[in-house]
């Protein structure tokens, strides 16, 4: 599966694969706090905004998870 984190309008996004999409979002829930969080054993970032354009991240990703949405 391939998770897409984002900022609100795709101003910064990370693509990450992994297995298990419950772990990235806990550890975006986290980074979103400011709790120090590892990215997940079995996850892997495989693009962002410094290397993907914003229409091939958001074609790719099977998931969109927005910053704004876990802040807490």
């Amino acid at each position: 599966m391939i998770i897409m984190i984002s900022s609100d309008f795709y101003g910064e996004y990370e693509l990450i694969k992994a297995t298990d999409a419950e772990a990235v979002r806990e550890y975006a829930r986290k980074a979103a706090n400011g709790i120090d969080a590892d990215l997940p054993a079995d996850a892997e970032i495989i693009g962002s905004s410094d290397d993907i354009t914003t229409d091939e991240a958001i074609q790719t990703a099977d998931e969109i998870i927005f910053i704004s949405d876990l802040i807490a």
